[in-house]
C-alpha cells in the first residue's frame, strides 16, 4: 500500500470516527430533550386532567344544587297544599262543632217540652233556620213571625235565605257513581253535601275541581235529583214577617225523641251543673326536685351550695349549663384548675339515676384517706359498723401497708364503734386526742399527700404555722421544682393549716372518695371501643370508665390512633354514664396487667368481667378466694353451676409457676 492508499484510508477512518462520536453525543442529547418533551407533556396532561375534574366536580356540585333546589320546592309546595288542606279542615270542623252546639240546643228545648208559645220561642231561636240533617220543631211546633223579627234585630239587610232543613241527611254517597278523586276534590272546594253541590256556580266549581263544564254541570244537576222536596230554598221578608200567618212557615213535624233520649244522661248531667257557679280546679304545682350535686365528682358542699344559690339545683340544670356559665358562677381562683366540662357530662350520666347505697363515709375517721376507704370497700368494710366488727390483723392483711407508717389499726376500730353508736361528742373528743398526739402532720390537711408533704417540708415548711404564712405561689413553685403536678387548691391548704395551727381540729368531709384499684374496668363495653382501641387504651394505662371519660379529646384520638369519622364526643358519654351505672366515680387503674381468666376452664367474658369488677384479676387473687365467694360474685345459673374449686386449683398452680 502507497502514500495515498494510506492516506485516504486514514482520512476516511477519521472521518468515520467522528461521525460516530458525533452520532452518539447526538443521542444523548436527543434523550435527554425526549425526556425533557415527555415530562413537559406529562405536566401538561396532568394540568389538562386537574382542570377536567375541577370542571367535573363544579358541574356535579351545579346540578347537586339545583336537584337540591327542585326538591325543596317541591317540599315547599307540598307543605302550602297541605297547609291549605289543613285550614279547609280546620275550617269544616269549626263550622261542625257550631252545627253540633245548635243541635244540642234544640234537643234541650225537646227534652224540656217546649211549649209553641212565643216566649218560648223568642228565646231559643237560632240565627239558622236549618241544621243538615236535623228537623226542628214537632208536629204542633210553629215559630211566629214576631220571635224571629226579635232574634235577627241585627241584621243589616232585611232579607235572610236559608234552607229548611231536610228529613234525611244529604251527604255526598247519595251520588252512587261519585268516586273517591272527585269527593276528595269536592271537600277541598268547601262541598261536603248534596244540597252545596247542587247550589254551587258550575263555572266556578269546574275550575276548582278541575274538571269539563259540562261534566261539573251533569254533577251539579245529579245532586239536584236527589234533593228532598222539602229542602227548597225558601226567602223570608223580616221586615213583614210579623204580618204572615205562622202555620205559613211551620216546621216539618220531626220525632225527635231518639236523639233527646240518646241525650238525656248527658242533658240531665250538664243541666244539674248550671247554677252552681264555676268550677275552681285546685292544681298543685310541684316544685322541681333538688339533686344532690356533690355526687358530681369536684363539687363540694361549698360549691353546690354556690351552683343552688344560682339556681342550679338539679342535674338536668348542671347537664345544660355551659362551661362558661359554671366559671362565672363558681369563679375559681387562677390556681384552681377545674374541670366544668366534667361536671356537664357527670350531670347527664347521673340525671335520673338515685343515690346510690355506698355505706358510711369512711374518710371520716381519722387515719383513713381515700386510698384506705377504697381497699376497705373492695373487701366488704363499707360502714362503721363492719369496721368496729373487723379486728386488727384483718384490717392489716386489708390495708397491706409499709411498716414505717405505723398504722394503729385499733384507734380506726374505736373511732367506727363511737360513729355506729351515733357518739358523736364522744368522737370528736376521742378525734381531738389523736389529733394533740400526731402534732403536725401536713398529711391531716385535706388533698396534701405524701410526695408533696415531702417536697414542702424539704422547703423548710414542716409545720402548720409555716405552711398557713405561705402563699400560693410559693406552694406552685415548691412542688413544680419537686416534679410534681400542681394545680392543687392552695388556699384551702392554707386555711386548714391555719385552724390547725391554732389547735383547732379540721374534720375531713369528703363528698368522693378516689379510688385506685389493681384491677382494670372492661373498656369494651364503652360504645365505640373495640378489643383494639381497648388494648390501646391499657396501654396508655387508662384502665376505668372514669379515667376514660376524663380524657380531653386531643389525647383520646392521640392514644386511639383514629381516625375523623371516631365520634371521641359519644366515647366519653358512654363511658361516664357507664362510671355512674357501675358506681365507679372516681376509680383510676394502678396500672398492674390483669391476667388472663378465660384460658381457666369454664370462665368467660362475663364472669370474667364480674371477677374484675369484684377486684379479683390476677392468679394469685383468684387463688386467695374461697368457692363460696367466686359462687356470689359470678352468679351462675343453678344449672349450669361452674367449678369454682378447680379454677382456685388452676389458679394456685399458675402463679406458683409464675413465681418459680
Amino acid at each position: 500500500m502507497n502514500f495515498w492508499t494510506g492516506l485516504i484510508l486514514g482520512i476516511i477512518i477519521g472521518w468515520l470516527v467522528e461521525w460516530i462520536i458525533d452520532w452518539l453525543f447526538w443521542r444523548r442529547d436527543a434523550e435527554e430533550a425526549s425526556l425533557l418533551v415527555e415530562e413537559r407533556l406529562s405536566a401538561s396532561t396532568g394540568t389538562e386532567w386537574e382542570t377536567r375534574l375541577s370542571d367535573a366536580e363544579n358541574e356535579y356540585q351545579a346540578r347537586l344544587r339545583a336537584v337540591e333546589d327542585e326538591w325543596q320546592a317541591r317540599l315547599n309546595l307540598n307543605e302550602q297544599q297541605w297547609q291549605a288542606q289543613f285550614s279547609t279542615l280546620e275550617a269544616a270542623n269549626t263550622d261542625l262543632r257550631s252545627r253540633l252546639t245548635d243541635v244540642m240546643a234544640l234537643s234541650t228545648l225537646a227534652a224540656a217540652g217546649a211549649a209553641p208559645e212565643r216566649e218560648a220561642a223568642d228565646a231559643f231561636v237560632t240565627d239558622e233556620l236549618s241544621v243538615e240533617g236535623v228537623a226542628i220543631g214537632d208536629a204542633d211546633e210553629v215559630i211566629t213571625g214576631a220571635a224571629v223579627k226579635a232574634f235577627d234585630d241585627d241584621l243589616s239587610a232585611g232579607i235572610w235565605s236559608g234552607d229548611l232543613p231536610a228529613v234525611e241527611a244529604s251527604g255526598l254517597a247519595q251520588l252512587d257513581e261519585l268516586d273517591s278523586d272527585i269527593v276528595e276534590r269536592l271537600h277541598l272546594a268547601g262541598i261536603d253535601s248534596v244540597d252545596e253541590l247542587a247550589e254551587a256556580d258550575p263555572a266556578g266549581l269546574s275550575v276548582a275541581l278541575g274538571l269539563a263544564p259540562d261534566e261539573t254541570e251533569q254533577w251539579i244537576a245529579r245532586a239536584a235529583a236527589v234533593l228532598p222536596e222539602d229542602s227548597v230554598p225558601v226567602s223570608i221578608d223580616v221586615e213583614t214577617l210579623t204580618d204572615v200567618d205562622v202555620e205559613q212557615i211551620a216546621l216539618p213535624p220531626i220525632d225527635v225523641e231518639a236523639f233527646v233520649e240518646a241525650e238525656a244522661l248527658s242533658l240531665a248531667e250538664a243541666d244539674s251543673e248550671v247554677g252552681r257557679g264555676p268550677v275552681v280546679v285546685s292544681v298543685e304545682v310541684e316544685a322541681p326536685q333538688a339533686d344532690d350535686l356533690t355526687r358530681v365528682r369536684g363539687i363540694g358542699p361549698k360549691y353546690s351550695a354556690t351552683l343552688s344559690a344560682a339556681g342550679i339545683t338539679s342535674f338536668e340544670q348542671l347537664a345544660a349549663a355551659s362551661p362558661d356559665e359554671l366559671r362565672n358562677i363558681i369563679k375559681p381562683s387562677a390556681m384552681q384548675k377545674l374541670n366544668f366540662e366534667s361536671w356537664s357530662m357527670q350531670a347527664a350520666a347521673l340525671a335520673g339515676t338515685t343515690e346510690p347505697q355506698t355505706g358510711d363515709d369512711l374518710t371520716l375517721l381519722d387515719g383513713i384517706g381515700p386510698v384506705y376507704a377504697a381497699k376497705l370497700r373492695e373487701n366488704g368494710i363499707i360502714s362503721f359498723a363492719d369496721l368496729a366488727a373487723a379486728d386488727e390483723a384483718r384490717l392489716g392483711a386489708i390495708i397491706d401497708a409499709p411498716a414505717w407508717r405505723r398504722i394503729q389499726y385499733g384507734d380506726w376500730i374505736a373511732q367506727a364503734e363511737l360513729a355506729a353508736s351515733g357518739d358523736k361528742i364522744a368522737l370528736r373528743e376521742f378525734q381531738d386526742r389523736l389529733f394533740r398526739r400526731e402534732g403536725d402532720n401536713l398529711t391531716l390537711v385535706y388533698g396534701l399527700g405524701d410526695r408533696s408533704a415531702t417536697a414542702l417540708q424539704a422547703a423548710g415548711i414542716d409545720s402548720f404555722a409555716t405552711l398557713a404564712e405561705a402563699t400560693p405561689q410559693q406552694l406552685e413553685s415548691i412542688l413544680q421544682e419537686a416534679e410534681i403536678r400542681g394545680g392543687f387548691d392552695y388556699e384551702a391548704w392554707i386555711s386548714e393549716a391555719g385552724l390547725r395551727a391554732t389547735g383547732k381540729r379540721v374534720p375531713r368531709t369528703r363528698a368522693k372518695s378516689v379510688q385506685v384499684v389493681a384491677c382494670p374496668q372492661d373498656l369494651s363495653a364503652v360504645d365505640g371501643i373495640g378489643t383494639v382501641y381497648e388494648d390501646r387504651l391499657y396501654a396508655a394505662g387508662i384502665g376505668s370508665y372514669w379515667s376514660l371519660a376524663e380524657l380531653p379529646e386531643e389525647e383520646l384520638a392521640g392514644i386511639l390512633e383514629s381516625h375523623a369519622g371516631v365520634d371521641l364526643a359519644a366515647i366519653k358519654s358512654s363511658a361516664m354514664q357507664l362510671a355512674v351505672d357501675t358506681g365507679s366515680l372516681g376509680r383510676s387503674w394502678s396500672g398492674s396487667p390483669p391476667d388472663d381468666f378465660e384460658v381457666l376452664a369454664g370462665i368467660g367474658e362475663i364472669y370474667e368481667r364480674r371477677l374484675y369488677e369484684a377486684g379479683i384479676c390476677t392468679y394469685e387473687a383468684l387463688a386467695a378466694t374461697s368457692p363460696e365467694r367466686l359462687a356470689e360474685i359470678c352468679q351462675a345459673p343453678a344449672m349450669q353451676t361452674p367449678d369454682y374449686a378447680a379454677w382456685v386449683s388452676t389458679a394456685a398452680a399458675l402463679a406458683a409457676g409464675r413465681s418459680g
